[in-house]
């Protein structure tokens, strides 16, 4: 039994790093599509991506991200539902900071985007 309890934190420690050495090798796979990127829907897509995998660790960088995606997709009519996706996230990040205000707003500019593209959202119980 107590051979357990010495081998138990090894082996946690071991899947904890795995894991963040999968999720360091999947956001340099996506900053290097990113680089090979020609087309705004790709480069926006994958900027997206980069925002949802920095979602839990770094506050900041999936903001960055997300703002950028913004910047990309402002006023194309093509690329709607994903502004909405965004505006989406940016509201679950200001909620998990206890910024309730703001997340209301970016869920209401979502869900005014939803409305209009038709379809329903993916999360916190929003719907058009």
């Amino acid at each position: 039994m107590r051979l357990i309890w010495k081998i138990l934190p090894a082996v946690m420690l071991w899947l904890f790093s795995f894991q963040a050495f999968t999720q360091t090798n999947k956001i340099d796979s996506l900053k290097k599509l990113l680089s090979l990127a020609k087309d705004d829907s790709t480069k926006a897509e994958i900027l997206y991506q980069l925002g949802l995998h920095h979602v839990r660790t770094d506050f900041k960088s999936a903001r960055i991200y997300y703002d950028s995606v913004l910047k990309m997709v402002a006023g194309k009519k093509e690329f709607m539902r994903l502004e909405a996706d965004v505006l989406l996230e940016i509201g679950n990040l200001n909620y998990e900071r206890g910024n309730y205000p703001l997340s209301i707003e970016y869920y209401t500019k979502a869900s005014e985007i939803y409305e209009v593209v038709g379809g329903r959202t993916k999360a916190m119980g929003l719907a058009a």
